[in-house]
């Protein structure tokens, strides 16, 4: 034994006795609770455990599989990889956790003697605090080795975070899969050197920088545990959906088509977007998100209600197979079987899955797809155009004709097959979302990155270049003076710094504030041309009701068709040639508001700071995500909890403000006869909750900077507005068990934006629009007035109207879901200030005062801000000279008094009256003893003329004619032939009640082929009656294979007989369909008048010199042969390049380069008649290509200087070998 004991190393030992002294102190609690058991079954399985234990002695087996194995360290540094190092050496508190896991099954066993609280709900409690302190692994072992010195020594709470995490039920299997960067060969660990032969990385020390993470879900899993969550929300909304959110997903045309009525479904919404982690080796985080869209918004959008499928996690794009293969297979499998639920009362309801949509920007758009990115040719995910080229740069100009749209087939053939580029539409290959989703319609466009951080961005970079440099900042000082609602979270930034600011900014501006920016700033032929495009994305951003998005197409038109003639050609971008894509989405999946990725952003952006360090990165962001969802409790919220349950709130409520106003309260009590008892005075309320708004109200005293008392309310007597009034809420009040809110009713104005627009004409359609977001009513003509709270609408955003004495309001129709940043004092944010230093220079006195206080006057000179405030009741006109928080204004007061000699002076915030906060009443305002305004009806003021802003215009080139077949304005709402077949190709099966409504959707539906004419829209219904009713139809006797061959010169007779077996009624249909085909073909016709001479038109049966020569007529080649010299035959550019086959010419003449004008503006009529015989160009198309050409033709010399081959080693030599060798002859 003392050889055997001295053999032993000291840890050895160490281990052994601690052992020992465990079992002891386990044994002595185990008797301990014994005599307080009255159980005896319990006792004696106990302590059977217990000697069971016993008889392993030294060995650990009891403990359950997994809690002693070692695992990928998930740290966020060097030092934290290290923090659970106690893992392998058993410490003294390592028994609690042996017990609780094997004994406590109930989870009643105490912290310690004593305490109310068991072992797990103390876990739990830690763990929670340091998620919401957002610690890592070594600060959550600092806090857990701080809490435990704060109680007594035979406290049963765990030493480590892994043990920690354990009690409460945390799963710590490994989950992270690792790859080569270079090869994608699957390692076993990250530090692996070796992979495949041929790689460049194979037997190379391998950093994590070289390591690709991946890591899946069970999708499964985590759709259940999100469902059971909210499974009541689910319920409820399914039902009610189209009555709280009409434009909502579940109200799309695909969401129908997906349900089948008689099955409960729990439809999915996808995305992915990748958000960089490290600096040093460009690591980016991908995570694969997932949404329920049975959860009503804005909850769904919620991080408890976020899945996530899978994330990717490396210094290099995802692959495709890689990271969507294993979640595709595993959906598929839930198209078949479904989930079982098990619901509140223990009832179990089976659910459909279904995948509704899948969102991206462009580039992970294109990536994902496997489509051409977005500044090249055939960019376009939806339809065929094709773009062109000026420069370098890819363009889709604006045109009258749609091309043909992509269907499903097309990305599943033309993936597969080996083509050139210009005959693949874009589609560079195949992707396995193709197995889960119907091509191209159930792909999305965010909003987010298109239009806010997209097109509206240029249009402001735009903007800034062409106006003087004083107008964007006196547009700053309009933007200081919008105050902004709490749930924004945020205040505008100077236009100014536009460029810094976020994505929600540039949204918030576009929806609310841009239309009077445009008309105040802008020429008013340019802000005409922008709200066009205003009303076209406002109302796809959110509508009340599907009719509303009837006619918008027809804004976008006006607003694509003039975008050149105002920003030039270049600005006729593929992002601008999406929007006509917008329609047709929202059509299908509901609103931009409701598919916007702005939700998802903000998620990917709290998530990375999950990864921290440069270890472990995913392995950390697995391990949180896993830890947050186990904390998650069930939602007790239902439907009327989140829209509509009413509440009133008295917290922070200014008693001050309330006694201020109790004679004008009093006064409007008896003018609506609400009696009023003194014994019981009614209680005041500062906010009023309606579901998820807020309401505030003046008496509210945190209400900061932001303003969310400015509110619209329903009002009958006013029918200047559509009855919708303007008011600012003073506070809420309860009588009679009805709830109502005394407020400031402002007069509203029957005026409309198109006043501010002197020189133009705005059409009917486009003021109706702004009329039903824009609404006016005079600063100095209001009444008290007490409302029912139910009549308040929404909150709304106050601007400031070229007339001073007007202003304009705007709803929210959806409140922002953005939380409003924690306080750092009451009524004060850490990020914006309250107080200002104004200086009054006629009296050479200055004060600091509230900034809420003043009424900053929107239009200011250049460089200052001045406005008025009224105190002592009299109004003071003021400049401000800086804004900041009371500290750094006392010592700007301080340095003022100084420097200008000014006197301060300290006034009262009593003394002052709110302008637009406190609703005292206005000098020209006065109320008479029956408690009415005495003012007079507003008569219009003349408008201010604005001054002229541009300094510079663009060369302003108007295309009225393009090309007919390649470039696509909107497209409608359209479902491809074969729709059916391509769902049931994704889906296990549709149900013959859902065929049957998009068979009659489908008749309905205008055909939106190439060759649609509007002169036609009423006959052109869709075809495919002729596809759905085929198999009725004996047609064995007609080739339709080669009816695209088919000549114009001959037109072939049928004289076959064509057996139908249908009705009258059907027969009509068919022959309906066969005049609808009559008449394409006619139009077909126009294009046979250039091709009927050419004995070339099969282009792809002929060699690459043939197809670039078409027949033209001898006297044109021979003019073009005296012009240059060269012989037309035998030009080798492709017919389909005119401005190829132009420089070809060109440069085969050897001519100067620079000098090309003169011989091409001399010979015009000659080289168009050329051009169009060869490239088979329409008459009418002819201008534009022309013009195309000549700035191909321009572009070229400095293409020569450009692209100038540079001389290689070779060229140097050879041109170094004929010497002369006379020197050598001389020397000899």
């Amino acid at each position: 034994m003392n050889n055997n004991y001295c053999s032993k190393s000291t840890t050895q030992r160490t281990r052994e006795y601690m052992r020992q002294y465990r079992f002891q102190r386990q044994q002595s609690e185990t008797l301990r609770m014994l005599e307080s058991d009255e159980d005896e079954d319990a006792a004696m399985n106990i302590s059977n455990s217990i000697d069971s234990s016993a008889d392993d002695d030294v060995s650990d087996n009891h403990i359950p599989v997994g809690i002693d194995q070692p695992v990928s360290p998930s740290s966020s540094s060097d030092h934290e990889s290290n923090s659970d190092s106690d893992n392998n050496e058993e410490t003294d508190g390592d028994c609690v956790n042996d017990f609780v896991l094997l004994h406590d099954v109930n989870n009643q066993t105490k912290l310690f003697p004593g305490c109310p609280l068991s072992i797990r709900e103390a876990c739990l409690a830690i763990v929670k605090l340091a998620r919401h302190l957002n610690l890592d692994k070594s600060g959550m072992k600092e806090l857990l080795n701080g809490i435990r010195c704060l109680f007594p020594a035979d406290v049963k709470l765990p030493r480590t975070v892994k043990k920690l995490l354990m009690v409460i039920g945390f799963d710590y299997s490994k989950r992270v899969l690792y790859y080569c960067r270079e090869c994608l060969c699957r390692l076993q660990t990250p530090e692996q050197t070796t992979c495949i032969d041929g790689c460049s990385l194979n037997k190379q020390r391998r950093p994590f920088m070289n390591v690709i993470e991946l890591v899946f879900n069970d999708v499964k899993d985590e759709i259940y545990s999100t469902a059971k969550r909210y499974i009541n929300l689910i319920n409820e909304y399914s039902t009610c959906s189209s009555a709280i959110f009409p434009s909502d997903v579940p109200n799309g045309s695909i969401y129908k088509r997906l349900t089948n009525k008689n099955k409960k479904q729990l439809t999915i919404m996808l995305h992915t977007d990748g958000a960089p982690v490290t600096k040093i080796g460009g690591k980016s985080l991908w995570p694969i998100q997932a949404t329920i869209l049975e959860i009503p918004p804005p909850v769904r959008d919620r991080a408890n209600a976020v899945m996530v499928f899978g994330a990717w996690l490396g210094s290099t794009h995802p692959n495709r197979q890689l990271l969507w293969n294993n979640i595709v297979e595993q959906i598929r499998s839930l198209y078949e079987t479904g989930i079982t639920v098990r619901l509140n009362n223990n009832k179990k309801v089976k659910y459909n899955i279904r995948v509704q949509l899948i969102t991206f920007d462009l580039p992970a758009l294109a990536h994902n797809c496997n489509i051409i990115q977005f500044n090249g040719y055939d960019a376009c995910p939806f339809c065929k155009i094709h773009g062109i080229a000026i420069g370098t740069q890819v363009f889709y100009p604006y045109s009258p004709t749609p091309s043909l749209l992509k269907s499903d087939r097309d990305y599943l053939q033309l993936a597969l097959v080996n083509l050139p580029k210009s005959r693949t539409n874009g589609i560079k290959g195949p992707t396995p979302l193709t197995k889960i989703l119907l091509f191209p319609v159930q792909i999305c466009i965010d909003y987010m990155h298109l239009v806010c951080s997209g097109h509206f961005k240029t249009l402001i970079t735009y903007w800034s270049n062409l106006l003087l440099p004083n107008v964007f900042e006196q547009a700053s000082t309009l933007l200081s003076s919008v105050t902004l609602p709490h749930s924004f979270g945020y205040q505008f930034m100077q236009l100014t710094q536009f460029t810094n600011w976020k994505t929600k900014m540039f949204r918030d501006f576009l929806l609310y504030c841009s239309p009077i920016f445009v008309i105040l700033f802008l020429p008013d032929k340019l802000a005409l041309h922008f709200l066009h495009y205003f009303a076209y994305i406002r109302v796809l951003h959110f509508y009340q009701s599907p009719n509303e998005l009837d006619g918008i197409d027809e804004s976008f038109s006006f607003y694509f068709e003039h975008l050149s003639e105002h920003y030039g050609p270049k600005s006729e971008l593929c992002t601008v040639h999406l929007h006509s894509h917008l329609l047709a989405q929202v059509k299908r999946h509901g609103s931009l508001s409701m598919t916007s990725c702005f939700p998802r952003e903000s998620y990917i952006g709290n998530a990375v700071k999950w990864c921290q360090g440069k270890k472990y990165m995913l392995e950390q962001f697995i391990t949180w995500y896993k830890v947050d969802r186990s904390l998650y409790s069930d939602s007790k919220l239902d439907i009327n909890k989140l829209f509509s349950n009413g509440q009133l709130d008295d917290k922070y409520l200014d008693k001050l403000l309330v006694t201020s106003m109790n004679d004008k309260f009093t006064k409007c009590c008896e003018k609506q006869n609400i009696p009023l008892d003194k014994q019981n005075p009614v209680k005041q309320f500062a906010r009023y909750f309606r579901g998820i708004k807020v309401f505030h109200s003046l008496s509210y005293q945190r209400g900061g900077y932001a303003i969310s008392y400015w509110v619209s309310f329903n009002s009958n007597e006013c029918l200047k507005n559509h009855g919708i009034c303007f008011g600012e809420v003073i506070y809420y009040f309860k009588h009679d068990d009805k709830d109502y809110a005394f407020i400031k009713h402002y007069r509203c104005i029957n005026k409309t934006l198109a006043d501010g627009l002197t020189s133009v004409h705005v059409s009917q359609n486009l003021m109706n629009q702004l009329n039903k977001h824009y609404h006016f009513f005079h600063d100095e003509k209001y009444s008290y007035n007490i409302v029912l709270v139910t009549s308040i609408m929404n909150k709304t955003i106050r601007m400031p109207w070229i007339d001073p004495k007007v202003s304009v309001f705007t709803e929210i129709d959806m409140t922002t879901t953005t939380p409003r940043p924690q306080r750092t004092t009451a009524g004060h944010t850490s990020k914006y200030a309250d107080y200002s230093v104004v200086s009054f220079p006629q009296l050479k006195k200055h004060s600091i005062i509230k900034t809420s206080l003043i009424n900053i006057d929107p239009l200011s000179p250049a460089g200052t801000q001045v406005g008025n405030i009224k105190a002592y009741g009299d109004r003071k006109k003021l400049m401000i000279i800086k804004t900041g928080t009371r500290q750094e204004m006392e010592e700007i007061s301080s340095r003022f008094s100084k420097e200008a000699g000014s006197e301060e002076i300290a006034i009262p915030e009593r003394e002052c009256e709110y302008e637009q906060d406190v609703g005292c009443m206005s000098m020209s305002g006065n109320i008479d003893d029956n408690g009415n305004d005495d003012d007079d009806e507003y008569t219009p003021s003349a408008h201010l003329i604005k001054k002229p802003t541009l300094t510079t215009t663009p060369n302003q080139r108007k295309q009225t004619i393009r090309a007919t077949t390649n470039f696509s304005p909107l497209s409608p709402l359209n479902f491809d032939q074969g729709d059916d077949e391509d769902f049931s190709r994704i889906l296990p099966s549709v149900s013959r009640s859902s065929i049957a409504k998009s068979d009659k959707r489908k008749n309905t539906e205008i055909d939106t082929s190439s060759f649609s004419n509007s002169s036609d829209d009423e006959h052109e219904v869709s075809g495919n009656r002729w596809s759905n009713n085929k198999e009725n139809l004996t047609k064995s006797n007609v080739d339709l294979s080669n009816l695209k061959n088919k000549k114009s010169k001959k037109k072939r007779q049928r004289t076959e007989q064509v057996v139908v077996q249908q009705s009258n009624s059907e027969c009509q249909a068919l022959a309906t369909d066969i005049e609808l085909i009559k008449k394409r073909l006619t139009r077909l016709e126009k294009l046979y008048g250039i091709v009927k001479r050419n004995s070339s038109f099969d282009q792809s049966r002929k060699s690459a010199t043939q197809n670039s020569q078409s027949s033209m007529t001898e006297d044109v080649l021979i003019k073009v042969q005296e012009i240059f010299g060269v012989d037309p035959s035998t030009l080798t550019s492709p017919i389909n390049r005119p401005t190829k086959i132009m420089r070809e010419l060109y440069k085969k003449s050897e001519h100067d380069l620079s000098k090309w004008k003169e011989y091409i503006e001399p010979n015009e009529v000659v080289l168009k008649e050329f051009i169009q015989q060869k490239c088979l160009i329409l008459p009418e198309d002819i201008p534009f290509t022309w013009t195309t050409i000549i700035n191909s033709m321009t572009q070229m010399p400095y293409d020569a200087i450009k692209y100038k081959a540079k001389p290689t080693v070779d060229t140097i030599i050879a041109t170094e070998e004929p010497r002369d060798p006379s020197p050598a002859t001389i020397n000899d």
